[in-house]
């Protein structure tokens, strides 16, 4: 092999069980939100520590921390016992930490032994030409070392034509190559089989066993129970347990994920209505045969883990995703919902996650709310009726509680609560008589998220049919009639009000 291009020396010589990273009273502020309160965890060479938490319980946020993604607000991390606080992603790569995000990072317009050898030199000609054969060479050796059996893709596809399990597994493979002393796995075997996330974890323990640190994310609790050491559970930003896995089991870990808490304040409100809402026999992208029905004045929550299923099932409604297979109904209708224009027609509103995606920050707040209603905004000879534009958005921006100077502000100087509560305006005012919403209270202070549920519940009095998928535990419960619990494209369980976190989460993880 050229010396331009050597193979990363993927062993250790550590000294057995010496910690290696160290967490002391770590906090994450962002503007109106804690997202991690005094966390604290110690990590060893040769450990495999499992992080759980539900959303919005801090994993992510600790991990862009110790991945340089973010600055931390106080606190102190040790690594070797000497202060680390990286600037930058490459700096905590230089040190040693190697992440995997939940989005699998790649480059997409690349190959595989392209997206593999970045951070290595390439093999070079004589004629400094590149050494295309000796690089696949190199790549199909270098997967052996790092993933062992799991079979590559093709070396020489371009990454955007694989499926994501593949794109993961690349992923993974680049990270472990660079060797990392500390390897951070973000919830990384979603896409997988049982059989392949056990590879995974044949790999994870041999990297163990030669002295790396592994921190493993993840909602699986059975994942956790089978390949940790230990187990720290994350809720609300702070640690609530860390444990040896062996004397967990899931059950136990439910109990402190929810905070055995049993709280049973949900609505009250009955099945209101007439059927809004009816999926029968559906199928899109992860989901497979569903089907559901949302009345007028109910709130139904779809609950599952990461890669349920939850997220295409609302964008198929909204006419995001095409339908494979199945028939939608809207007020008992059959409903053809190519685009998302249809679906309004029908409706239909979708409030996504991906809210900054949805939003023009440099342009007025009256811009942005009024953009999908301007067709019904139109006078006289089809022109804007602005006295009517200010008028409507002015009384939903009131009844939002949307905290600004005037309504020709721009979107992107409000907090982030009050942009959250500007996106949703955006689409109450096309009056929808149902309404799909994608984590409406993420990201927001506890008081926005507060006047938002609030405005969920007055909604479904005015017999709107509301259907909502969230992570959000205490969400789950505070608001909705039913929750409909997914796991790999379908419903496997439908929960009634009263309802209880422990509920919710024993039957994600059922």
């Amino acid at each position: 092999m050229s010396a331009s291009l050597r193979a990363p020396d993927l062993s250790h010589s550590p000294a057995p069980g010496s910690t290696i990273l160290q967490i002391n009273s770590l906090v994450k502020d962002y503007p109106g939100q804690r997202a991690l309160d005094s966390v604290g965890l110690t990590l060893k060479e040769g450990e495999i520590l499992a992080l759980l938490g539900h959303n919005g319980a801090g994993k992510s946020t600790l991990v862009k921390v110790l991945a340089g993604a973010t600055p931390a607000t106080s606190g102190e991390i040790l690594l070797d016992g000497v202060p680390f606080s990286p600037q930058s992603p490459a700096e905590a790569r230089d040190a040693g930490i190697g992440v995997v995000y939940q989005n699998a990072p790649i480059i997409d317009s690349m190959s595989v032994q392209e997206n593999l050898v970045l951070g290595f030199p390439y093999p070079r000609r004589k004629i400094r030409l590149i050494d295309w054969s000796q690089l696949g060479r190199w790549a199909a050796d270098q997967w052996s070392r790092a993933l062992g059996e799991l079979e590559p893709p093709s070396l020489t596809a371009l990454m955007r034509d694989l499926e994501p399990r593949d794109q993961w597994l690349v992923a993974i493979a680049r990270t472990v190559l660079h060797s990392p002393r500390v390897l951070v796995l973000d919830e990384s075997t979603v896409a997988f089989t049982g059989e392949e996330t056990e590879q995974v974890h044949a790999t994870l323990r041999r990297m163990a066993g030669e002295g790396t640190a592994v921190i493993y994310v993840t909602h699986r609790l059975h994942e956790a129970l089978a390949v940790a050491d230990r187990v720290t559970v994350l809720r609300d930003g702070r640690v609530v347990l860390t444990q040896e896995a062996r004397t967990l089991t899931k059950d136990s870990l439910i109990r402190h994920l929810a905070g055995g808490r049993r709280e049973l304040t949900a609505l009250e409100n009955g099945l209101k209505g007439e059927v809004a809402l009816e999926c029968c026999g559906v199928s899109c992208g992860l989901a497979t045969n569903f089907s559901l029905t949302v009345h007028q004045g109910e709130i139904v929550g779809l609950a599952g883990l990461e890669g349920s299923g939850t997220r295409d099932v609302l964008r198929a409604l909204f006419g995001v995703l095409p339908l494979t297979s199945g028939a939608l109904y809207v007020h008992g209708h059959k409903a053809q919902l190519k685009a998302p224009r249809d679906a309004l027609r029908r409706g239909l509103a979708f409030v996504p996650a991906d809210r900054e995606d949805q939003a023009i920050l440099m342009h007025s707040v009256r811009h942005n709310v009024s953009l999908p209603s301007l067709r019904e905004l139109r006078g006289r000879f089809r022109l804007l009726d602005q006295r009517s534009e200010y008028a409507r958005i002015r009384k939903l921006a009131e009844r939002l509680g949307v905290k600004m100077r005037h309504i020709d502000q721009s979107l992107g100087t409000l907090s982030g609560g009050n942009r959250q509560k500007a996106i949703l305006a955006k689409w109450l005012l096309t009056q929808p008589s149902v309404l799909l919403l994608e984590e409406p209270t993420q990201a927001v202070d506890v008081g926005a998220a507060a006047d938002i549920r609030g405005l969920l519940k007055e909604l479904a009095t005015e017999n709107v049919a509301i259907l909502l998928a969230t992570g959000d535990l205490e969400e789950l419960v505070d608001v909705c009639d039913r929750v409909l619990v997914m796991s790999h494209g379908r419903i496997v369980e439908e929960l009634n009000a009263p309802l209880s976190q422990e509920e919710i989460l024993a039957a994600c993880h059922s």
